[in-house]
């Protein structure tokens, strides 16, 4: 056995010049790109500089979704943001963007270091409205996130030891382009988000809107206030399932102490059907203000909207089409810090689905090498990616990952507006009843009244036939459960 020590060659970035940024040192890596430290050495302003990797410099995909990030970020122009300074080709013709560095961690890791890897109640609604107000202007800008956890969330320290938040991971949001805020997913056999904060629609490939940002708050939500996210599996397709069909636990089950007003707005923003749930993030924000004034706390001055106003600068075209390297740096505003993507394969008639359930500090990233072989850096929380190929074969292209197949649902049978109106009144009165029964009733079980609350929030989202069976089903098994025993 050698004794020899392998030492790794040395990064020729180091000690150079990127645009008018020196290159200090490596903080980050992933398959796809590696974050260096930066200084502007003049003014010692510290930046982040991220650089795509030499075999997937040339991946046009890569690349547009650099660019796409760059340009919904500087849409938005908010301070809880993370923001972007430039943009530009490095002379081999690797793209970069320089980023604001911050100082301080994601949320997923500060709140694990937190007594009890808990916080107070008037500190978790605090986070949210911290959040709230980034997300609110993205929606504002016509810009859905799709990718909203907690480990997306910055915990910024500052000088007199203060914190504020600050929004990330840009990389899978879309533009909104219709007039009720709807978007398409990148392709219709595509998925893209984090399994254990999807919304239903965008597990189901369907399109997305600011609602499906606002289901993803409603597990960030739910999982300040009681330790827990509501769906576990042991395959993300185990948890995309369960957003899709299964009610979520009852908050007030777990956390006793949460007020019920809040219980029913996590409810009301995990609600299966986007029409069900709260129609804006200032909707979620107002009653997150009012649940915060009712424990004595005021309104927390960075949950206040700060708007910046966004610049108006042009993408160089070398991003769009290959054209030969350039040196000098394109100025841009926008794009988040760390990105994180696992890419699956998906056939025509079946779905593979990785999983990596590694939660460090940095960027996740899927980089193809070699005929088809896909080799996954986890690192924070996955991000499943589903793509077509070729003539129904299914392929596998994970690591360390379990493999679902899914077949393909009938489509449901969706009820007419009046209909559905109809359909959700007749639950909402069938309901009244048994509630009123279950009050007169004496030794009700303990968690009835809870199981019927749970069913309520199923009803209010009824959208279909099958839904509409269902829930009356649940009524029915619930009625003989608990009144006529």
């Amino acid at each position: 056995m050698s004794d020899d020590v392998i030492i790794p060659p040395a990064d020729p970035l180091l000690g150079t010049r990127v645009g008018e940024y020196e290159v200090l040192e490596p903080i980050g890596e992933g398959g796809m790109g590696v974050v260096y430290r930066g200084i502007q050495p003049v003014i010692k302003k510290r930046v982040a500089i991220k650089v795509l990797k030499p075999q997937v410099a040339g991946d046009e995909q890569q690349v547009r979704r650099l660019i796409a990030e760059a340009e919904s970020v500087n849409a938005i122009g908010h301070r809880g943001i993370i923001d972007v300074f430039g943009m530009g080709q490095l002379p081999d013709g690797r793209p970069y963007i320089v980023m604001e560095y911050l100082d301080g961690e994601a949320l997923d890791h500060w709140v694990q270091k937190q007594p009890g890897g808990r916080v107070p109640l008037a500190t978790a609604l605090e986070l949210l409205l911290e959040v709230c107000a980034p997300l609110s202007a993205a929606h504002r800008a016509n810009v859905i996130h799709r990718d909203l956890k907690p480990s997306n969330v910055f915990v910024c320290r500052q000088a007199d030891g203060s914190r504020f938040l600050k929004l990330l991971d840009f990389g899978l949001a879309k533009r909104a382009v219709s007039l009720d805020g709807n978007t398409k997913q990148t392709s219709q056999n595509t998925v893209s988000g984090t399994p254990d904060y999807m919304a239903p629609e965008q597990a189901r490939g369907l399109s997305v809107s600011p609602r499906s940002d606002i289901y993803a708050l409603g597990v960030m939500a739910f999982e300040l206030f009681t330790g827990k996210v509501p769906f576990t599996g042991t395959t993300p397709m185990d948890v995309m399932v369960a957003h899709v069909g299964t009610p979520p636990p009852m908050p007030r089950a777990l956390e006793p102490s949460l007020p019920e007003a809040l219980e029913m707005l996590v409810l009301r923003m995990l609600a299966k059907q986007p029409e069900a749930r709260p129609q804006s993030v200032d909707e979620v924000r107002a009653e997150l203000e009012d649940a915060l004034l009712a424990l004595g706390s005021p309104r927390p001055r960075s949950s206040r909207e700060h708007v910046v106003p966004p610049s108006s600068p042009s993408l160089p075209p070398m991003f769009s089409q290959p054209t030969p390297p350039s040196a000098m740096p394109v100025v841009a505003k926008p794009r988040t810090g760390l990105w994180v993507s696992v890419v699956v394969v998906l056939g025509l008639l079946s779905t593979a689905f990785a999983y990596v359930a590694t939660r460090p500090a940095a960027v996740v990233v899927v980089e193809p090498v070699d005929a088809g072989v896909v080799v996954v850096e986890p690192v924070d929380a996955a991000v499943v990616e589903v793509e077509p190929i070729d003539a129904g074969v299914v392929e596998e292209v994970v690591v360390d990952a379990g493999v679902a197949a899914v077949e393909p649902e009938p489509e449901p049978v969706k009820l007419r507006p009046s209909k559905r109106i109809a359909a959700v009144k007749q639950l909402k009165e069938r309901i009244a009843k048994l509630e009123a029964r279950a009050k007169r009733k004496k030794g009700l079980e303990p968690g009835a009244l809870q199981a019927l609350r749970r069913l309520r929030t199923e009803a209010l989202g009824v959208d279909t036939v099958e839904e509409k069976v269902k829930v009356e089903r649940a009524l029915s098994d619930w009625e003989r459960s608990y009144l006529k025993k």
